[in-house]
């Protein structure tokens, strides 16, 4: 490589950031305008099966038995 290469891939490292940028970190409010704990998201009921060998396996639905 050349040196003008070399100073190129240089410079353009040096203007990269060395981590990505945070999250905003906005916090919550009420209706008053009281900084409150943000709510969290409501999680999803994961249904897992186990099989004869205690395995995980995809739950039967209603359609398809219970065999294997």
């Amino acid at each position: 490589m050349t040196k003008r290469a070399l100073l190129t891939i240089a410079a353009m490292l040096s203007l990269a950031p060395a981590a990505p940028a945070p999250a905003g970190t906005k916090p919550c409010r009420d209706k008053d305008g009281k900084v409150v704990p943000c709510p969290k998201p409501p999680r999803k009921p994961v249904q897992r099966c186990k099989d004869e060998k205690g395995r995980f396996v995809a739950c039967p639905t209603k359609d398809q038995p219970a065999s294997r």
